[in-house]
């Protein structure tokens, strides 16, 4: 195995919100987003937020594509990740093991490529329609933030 993609120890790694990791998606079957096939691995952005990444060993990820000629616009949102274009697949969310996560970061996407992709999430979760309904107190009392 090259550096890249041999795991670092899950203990020794801070992951965050926004941080782009190749994963291992060797276990997809059908249509969910599987590995590249030259690579063996994809990248993918880390979506869940920090509290939990810091809390748990399980992350939420979206898949990055470089295919860009077929962009979803419901449910995709274009990405520039080291200078090439590309899209995160807001439809094949998914929360993995921070061990699928192999290697060290290879980067961040900005600000607003995660706000994008936020607002794809709360069209493919179907979840805009709860913003505004849940008041600050309450959301404190059933998740600690």
């Amino acid at each position: 195995m090259t550096p890249t993609n041999e795991k670092m120890p899950v203990e020794n790694r801070i992951i965050k919100r926004g941080e782009v990791y190749y994963a291992n998606l060797d276990d997809a079957i059908g249509h969910e987003q599987k590995n590249d096939k030259d690579s063996e691995r994809r990248l993918a952005v880390v979506v869940s937020n920090n509290k939990q990444n810091e809390q748990n060993k399980v992350v939420v990820i979206v898949p990055l594509s470089s295919k860009v000629h077929n962009l979803k616009p419901s449910f995709q949102a274009p990405t520039l990740f080291q200078g090439k274009p590309g899209k995160a697949k807001c439809e094949q969310v998914r929360a993995v093991d921070v061990e699928r996560l192999l290697g060290t970061k290879q980067g961040n996407l900005t600000e607003n490529e995660m706000e994008n992709i936020d607002k794809k999430l709360l069209i493919v979760l179907d979840l805009a329609k709860y913003l505004g309904r849940t008041s600050e107190s309450k959301t404190k009392r059933h998740y600690s933030f």
